[in-house]
């Protein structure tokens, strides 16, 4: 009898100690989990982010002269693209960095002017160094996350077996 109760207590402290890590295995592959699902977000976020910046360009390239409307409606769109960056930029520096580039777009954006070749040639070489801006912005915050998501695997891998 002694022995069976001695068994049943084994058999108890085993079970609790198995339910003991699998709340810590759960929640690491839940973190894990979602932390992927945030970079597939991002990823989206960043093509989403190019096709708008990079049809804006387009779009005002084509443009033969930008009255005030088409000046309202473009510099709206660019503060709106602005904060989009900023919300992902991780540094003061990147930061500045797309401040400058939006300071600059709209100082080249002016009421009543005609967009001649020099002005296009400056839009379309600021066109490329945005699309690598924006690439720069998500992927930095993209590969943090992937470090993230290792560094939770590797400690899920630590973790006794259940």
């Amino acid at each position: 009898m002694k022995m069976f109760v001695s068994l049943v207590a084994i058999g108890a402290l085993a079970t609790l100690a198995a339910a003991a890590e699998t709340p810590a295995h759960a929640q690491l592959e839940a973190q894990i989990k979602a932390t992927e699902a945030e970079i597939k977000v991002l990823h989206e976020q960043r093509d989403v982010t190019l096709k708008r910046v990079l049809g804006w360009y387009t779009a005002v390239i084509k443009h033969d002269v930008i009255t005030a409307e088409i000046l309202y409606a473009e510099r709206k769109e660019l503060a709106a693209q602005e904060d989009l960056l900023l919300a992902v930029a991780k540094t003061e520096e990147a930061r500045k960095a797309i401040h400058a580039r939006y300071d600059g777009i709209r100082a080249l954006l002016r009421v009543d002017s005609k967009l001649d070749h020099a002005a296009i040639e400056k839009l379309e070489a600021l066109r490329t160094e945005h699309k690598l801006e924006i690439h720069a912005a998500y992927d930095s915050k993209i590969e943090f996350l992937k470090a993230e998501v290792e560094a939770l695997k590797a400690k899920l891998k630590s973790l006794p077996k259940k």
